[in-house]
């Protein structure tokens, strides 16, 4: 069997409204604008298997204080399957965020006030899970 392979790249947005275990207590919302590569491993099949990664920025707004944008990475898998017509296609999609999480940057807040240490500075990995149905213009 010969793998056909379809490469796209296109743009995200995805919001979170985050309770974090590390900070209790303290919620932020979390914002990643993100482009991405895909790669469909099946393109000529009803049901497409895919591989993403991608890179952008994390605009993390806290409770209180000054909202702090940085860096994030994300990398996940799905499977497309078409809805009668090329045109409408449903999709599934796991997906893992990766972004330093950073106390110090957070204006309006100590690490004192949540009970962290004055140096603390940690990777964060957020999945999301989607499923929706999209309708793709133009040609099939």
């Amino acid at each position: 069997m010969i793998l056909a392979i379809h490469i796209t790249f296109f743009g995200s947005v995805s919001f979170g409204d985050i309770d974090t275990p590390v900070i209790i207590g303290y919620d932020f919302d979390h914002w990643n604008f993100t482009g991405n590569v895909v790669v469909h491993l099946t393109p000529d099949r009803r049901v497409v298997p895919y591989v993403t990664l991608g890179a952008g920025a994390a605009i993390l707004v806290p409770g209180t204080g000054r909202s702090v944008t940085t860096s994030v990475l994300n990398a996940g898998a799905g499977v497309e399957t078409f809805l009668g017509t090329p045109n409408w296609i449903f999709r599934a999609e796991v997906r893992a965020f990766n972004f330093r999480f950073d106390v110090s940057k957070f204006a309006g807040v100590t690490q004192q006030d949540l009970g962290l240490g004055p140096t603390f500075n940690e990777r964060q990995t957020n999945v999301l899970v989607n499923l929706g149905v999209r309708y793709k213009f133009g040609g099939s």
